[in-house]
């Protein structure tokens, strides 16, 4: 069985017209339609209530996707997620936020949105000590779309054990660079002493 979907937001097509055709239980990718307002805001939280807590994200992104009903009853707590929803709109619609970590930028990569959301998003559940926030972020988008928890979750930890591999310090750097300095000032004045400049003639 499938599904046709009208392009350009056309009325529902008629047998043998064009459409895009969709076999049920198929999973989307994630930027397959035009990402909406309200999209952008799911996907924020998404990361970030995957970074939060990684093992729980993926642990319920796979309940979910196995059998949707375990999900499909929770009743979200709403004084606990509204106000991480409002910091993350307020950003989306006046711009800026909080610089995002290397973690927060491969989550937003993952789910395709602007890394800023994720980190505003996280910083607005990291807030609530008791971690409510953070459940219930996780279960509010296991009943929209669990497959952003998992590409969120898989993606912040990638990024934080790659993060383990030592970086070349500014430092070393900057000592090669000096020393590369000298050696070339060493030959400069070595090359002066063995040709020395002509005397001008009269």
């Amino acid at each position: 069985m499938s599904v046709q979907i009208p392009i350009n937001g056309s009325s529902p097509p008629a047998a043998g017209s064009r459409g895009v055709r969709i076999p049920i239980g198929t999973t989307l990718p994630v930027g397959l339609f035009r990402t909406s307002r309200e999209e952008k805001v799911v996907r924020a939280v998404a990361a970030a209530a995957a970074l939060q807590d990684p093992a729980e994200a993926l642990k319920l992104a796979q309940q979910a996707v196995d059998d949707p009903s375990t999900v499909a009853g929770n009743v979200i707590d709403r004084t606990a997620l509204d106000p991480v929803l409002a910091q993350v709109s307020t950003v989306l619609d006046a711009g800026g936020g909080p610089q995002a970590t290397d973690e927060q930028t491969a989550a937003a990569k993952a789910v395709d949105v602007d890394a800023a959301l994720v980190a505003v998003a996280q910083a607005a559940l990291q807030a609530d000590a008791k971690g409510a926030s953070t459940t219930q972020a996780r279960e509010w988008v296991a009943d929209i779309e669990p497959v952003l928890l998992e590409r969120a979750a898989r993606a912040g930890l990638r990024q934080h054990n790659v993060d383990f591999v030592p970086k070349i310090a500014g430092t070393v750097a900057s000592s090669r660079l000096d020393d590369i300095e000298r050696r070339l000032k060493a030959l400069e004045d070595a090359q002066k002493a063995t040709n020395p400049p002509a005397k001008a003639t009269g």
